[in-house]
């Protein structure tokens, strides 16, 4: 069972980050912070597009995303205050 709330926290966290990518000014390049991250998961979960997560499990989430290796679309820039680079054009 707790496999399936990880699979779905990803699946949720991808949907995050496509509507931050939605919104964005069109830059191929993408910063944005957990702050960002959440508004845009609560304008989600106003509109009723992702189910209810705790915001804990979606922040592991995204981090544990960012720190994968093999993840090209996401990377964590500690150096620019905690913000996270999305790159649009490599997210599935």
């Amino acid at each position: 069972m707790a496999r399936l709330q990880a699979v779905k926290a990803r699946a949720i966290v991808l949907t995050v980050l496509n509507e931050i990518a939605r919104v964005s000014d069109g830059g191929p390049i993408i910063r944005f912070s957990k702050a960002e991250f959440i508004k845009a998961y609560w304008r989600l979960r106003r509109e009723q597009k992702v189910p209810p997560v705790k915001i804990e499990t979606l922040l592991r989430t995204l981090r544990k995303i960012a720190a994968d290796t093999s993840v090209l679309y996401l990377n964590y820039d500690e150096r620019s205050k905690g913000k996270y680079i999305l790159d649009i054009g490599a997210l599935p």
